[in-house]
C-alpha cells in the first residue's frame, strides 16, 4: 500500500512470505512503485523505518540499503487503540505497551 501526497509517495503495510524473500518480490514492487512515483511527477519515495524504533531490525537494514547515504529522519509509532473492547479481548490487556499489536509478533 503506498500513499502519495506533498511529492512524495510513502510506502506502508507490506508483506511477504518467506518461502518468496528469495525471488525478490519486494524488490520489484518498490521498483514499480518508484517508476510511478517518477512519472506522477514525485520526487521523493519514503519506505518508512522497520520495526517499532530498532534501526538494527532487518527490516529497516533492507529498506536503508536502497539509499545507504540518505540521512535518517526523525519519526514517531503511534500505538492507538480505535476499539478498547475488542482490543482487550483479543489480546487479554487494554495496554498498547510492547510490540504492537501483540498478535504480530
Amino acid at each position: 500500500l503506498c500513499l502519495a501526497g506533498g511529492g512524495t509517495l510513502h510506502y506502508h503495510l507490506g508483506a511477504t512470505a518467506d518461502a518468496a524473500r528469495g525471488m525478490g518480490a519486494s524488490n520489484r514492487v518498490f521498483l514499480a512503485a518508484a517508476q510511478w512515483a517518477r512519472d506522477a511527477g514525485l520526487s521523493q519515495f519514503h519506505l518508512g523505518g522497520g520495526v517499532g524504533n530498532d534501526t538494527t531490525s532487518a527490516l529497516h537494514v533492507f529498506k536503508q540499503r536502497y539509499d545507504p547515504d540518505a540521512p535518517q529522519h526523525h519519526f514517531h509509532i503511534a500505538k492507538w487503540i480505535h476499539d478498547p473492547a475488542a482490543y482487550a479481548r483479543i489480546t487479554g490487556t487494554d495496554s498498547p505497551d510492547g510490540y504492537f499489536p501483540p498478535w504480530r509478533a
